[in-house]
């Protein structure tokens, strides 16, 4: 099982749209997985 992360940095304030997530194995395409879409929201630091 191998994890897959990534990081986003907010620059503006608002609500943004992640779009689903894609992998696949390179030599084997039968390998594939999908990942959520998200919304996060970026508001001024506290």
């Amino acid at each position: 099982m191998h994890e897959i992360t990534y990081r986003i940095k907010g620059m503006a304030r608002g609500e943004f749209v992640v779009p689903t997530l894609f992998a696949e194995e390179m030599y084997d395409k039968k390998i594939q997985r999908f990942g959520p879409a998200g919304c996060p929201m970026v508001t001024d630091a506290k």
